[in-house]
């Protein structure tokens, strides 16, 4: 019994082996051709992505009625956004995110840290949330959700590269800069 198991998987790879082996499904040797329709078509996928994002805000901006407070402060769209500007804010006045997750985490948090009052390590917190205080102006929310929709532009060109840079580990460069657009 156990010889056909491993006959079956010899079998298997075999047959995996010669289907693999396709010229056709192995990645496509970067020429200079090849080189610059990745560099632009990754140029495109990531306008692409930011084109978005600009109209997004555009039509937030043409409807400031649902998309802004009355004093001018944008609004968030998920309900993400609280705890990590929690968080930012917490940074940004005290330089000590665990009196954020304390106060959401209330009662055990607040004994733990009582009971090892350690000193406050800045890698406990998200980071978006230290890229939030590092961005904004000052601790207020209004600021805090201005630097996280300005944000929003800067990470719509980084997903492009990290789709096209993750693709491209794999030698599918040209099909990575494609898939960027999407």
């Amino acid at each position: 019994m156990i010889e056909r198991f491993w006959v079956r998987i010899d079998s298997l790879q075999q047959w995996h082996f010669r289907l693999m082996n396709r010229s056709w499904l192995l990645p496509a040797k970067p020429t200079r051709v090849m080189l610059l329709l990745i560099v632009i078509s990754g140029l495109i996928a990531a306008g692409m992505n930011v084109y978005v994002r600009y109209w997004q805000f555009d039509v937030w901006k043409q409807n400031s009625q649902i998309f802004y407070l009355d004093d001018g402060t944008p609004l968030f769209t998920t309900a993400d956004a609280p705890y990590f500007l929690g968080g930012a804010q917490a940074i940004k006045q005290d330089k000590n995110f665990q009196t954020f997750n304390a106060k959401r985490k209330y009662p055990s948090i607040k004994e733990s840290l009582e009971q090892d009052p350690s000193e406050p390590i800045l890698r406990d917190a998200p980071l978006l949330s230290v890229v939030l205080s590092l961005m904004a102006e000052g601790s207020s929310i209004k600021a805090l959700l201005e630097a996280g929709n300005n944000l929003i532009l800067i990470t719509a060109i980084l997903t492009s590269l990290m789709i096209i840079l993750g693709f491209g580990a794999a030698g599918y460069w040209l099909e990575g800069s494609i898939a960027a657009a999407g």
